[in-house]
């Protein structure tokens, strides 16, 4: 985290245009907008830009408030990469000092990555450190879904479990999840009444 911290402090509040736009995108927000899609852009979200609206509402605009966003989520991605190389080797039934380590070394990696990986967490840039995020946190899900699966769970268990009620993820977490997965729905319908609408042949002229 003091490794983030400095990069961003280093940045002399320098922003690039894909982030101002995520915080041109965050402020509308604030004034009542209710955008799905990045602007210009209908194949990225605007998840980040609604987090960082709710950094703004408390802290108000600015470029230090919009690099708070990517920080938590960089720490989110450190705690799901433990739990994940923690549950990865449970199934490898691996000694507690072997455990330990291949756990330490996962997490150093993703504590600590290359330079330009960190870089890249620190941006607001449209939702790519929340891509790393989701994919991380389900490859974690199918694991545990998978894991069960082949252990015999009943088919009750393993429909509770895909939606979560048996998950052992933190109450806000499974709610996030679902989230995620209305979200996507959607905007899949979306997706589709608008393809609808612009490629409905139009009747001819006489």
């Amino acid at each position: 985290m003091l490794a983030r911290v400095w990069l961003i402090v280093h940045t002399n509040g320098v922003l690039a245009g894909d982030e101002a736009m995520v915080g041109i995108q965050a402020e509308n927000i604030l004034r009542g907008e209710h955008p799905m899609y990045y602007y210009s852009q209908p194949y990225m979200g605007s998840l980040q830009a609604h987090f960082i609206a709710a950094i703004f509402l408390s802290t108000g605009p600015s470029v230090w408030a919009l690099r708070i966003e990517p920080l938590f989520i960089s720490l989110f991605i450190v705690f799901l990469t433990w739990r994940f190389s923690s549950v990865l080797a449970d199934a490898a039934q691996l000694s507690a000092r072997t455990k330990t380590l291949f756990i330490v070394i996962a997490t150093l990696v993703a504590a600590l990555p290359p330079l330009y990986d960190t870089v890249e967490e620190m941006r607001a840039t449209g939702g790519y450190v929340e891509a790393f995020a989701i994919m991380l946190w389900l490859l974690l899900c199918a694991f545990r879904l998978t894991y069960r699966w082949r252990a015999g769970a009943s088919a009750r268990e393993l429909a509770l479990r895909w939606a979560g009620f048996l998950d052992r993820s933190p109450g806000y977490l499974r709610a996030v999840d679902h989230h995620f997965v209305d979200w996507g729905i959607c905007t899949f319908r979306v997706h589709q009444t608008t393809t609808k609408k612009c490629y409905t042949p139009t009747s001819s002229r006489t």
